[in-house]
């Protein structure tokens, strides 16, 4: 989501459709809510929150904490406890 607004601001639908998904999910709708309450992302609109019109755009200064990172890092494998995960290298 994050790589995607770098570019250009975009609304929630278009937004959901680059990321391959048919309609806004609950997990979407809460990383919004996340991304707008760290103050990474912020409305177009900010007046209108409920506008049709209202695009998204990252905050100057907020794309450099989210760096992509190498897919290595990223690999999670499950342990026996479902609540603890470990990196794999």
């Amino acid at each position: 989501m994050i790589n995607l607004l770098r570019k250009m601001p975009l609304t929630k639908a278009e937004i959901t459709h680059e990321l391959g998904y048919k309609h806004i999910s609950g997990r979407l709708k809460k990383a919004f809510q996340n991304l707008l309450m760290q103050d990474v992302i912020t409305y177009t609109i900010p007046d209108k929150p409920r506008s049709r019109l209202q695009k998204y755009r990252l905050v100057k200064g907020a794309a450099y904490l989210y760096l992509p990172c190498p897919r290595s890092i990223m690999n999670f494998s499950r342990v026996k406890d479902r609540h603890r995960l470990r990196l794999s290298y």
